[in-house]
């Protein structure tokens, strides 16, 4: 007999339902999957990035490419092995590139809705994108990375996205220590 779904897990489901069913801006035309998110609904830690990725548009889970392979094992590596992942925009952008205004806008009640559901202790926010959608402030991210701060009533880690760790290894030095100071924040709570 099937595990029944707690409360949470089936809002998200019903949430995660009309995203599929989304159509407030032309990304839906060419995904193959929404990635809506993944892991422990009740983990303190919430993670949320961009948008997806080519394997994350066919996988429909996100963070299963190359930056996400990187994020995953920082995450392991610092004991934090319990979160709840997803992106601001749900559906693949063209060529990976930045998502629109309208796109952001599209998604962001969506996002707001999975938040409030799960009420984490602390978003680990990964780039500009995801850093503005979720506080709505416009600081430059090397202002604000790797401070916790209280905005809105949600506690909140910016950081560098990982897909820009691989690329810069001072970047990714910054990743890991943000990643460090979210736990030390999560033992101290």
């Amino acid at each position: 007999m099937a595990e029944e779904l707690s409360e949470k897990e089936r809002l998200l489901l019903e949430i995660r339902k009309e995203v599929e069913n989304c159509r407030k801006c032309p990304l839906y035309k060419k995904r193959k999957k929404v990635v809506f998110g993944d892991g422990n609904p009740d983990s303190k830690l919430m993670v949320i990035g961009e948008a997806p990725g080519k394997e994350e548009d066919e996988t429909g889970i996100p963070f299963v490419g190359r930056a996400g392979r990187l994020l995953r094992k920082l995450l392991k590596d610092t004991g934090l092995e319990e979160f709840y992942i997803t992106n601001v925009v749900k559906c693949r952008p063209p060529h990976n590139r930045t998502p629109l205004k309208k796109e952001i806008e599209a998604c962001v009640p969506f996002l707001e809705r999975q938040i409030a559901l799960l009420k984490p202790s602390i978003i680990l926010t990964l780039g500009n994108t995801a850093f503005k959608a979720v506080t709505g402030e416009n600081h430059k991210l090397t202002d604000v990375r790797g401070k916790i701060l209280k905005i809105s009533q949600k506690v909140i880690c910016p950081s560098f996205h990982p897909s820009f760790a691989l690329r810069n290894k001072r970047a990714k030095e910054s990743l890991t220590e943000d990643i460090k100071s979210l736990l030390s924040y999560l033992k101290s709570e």
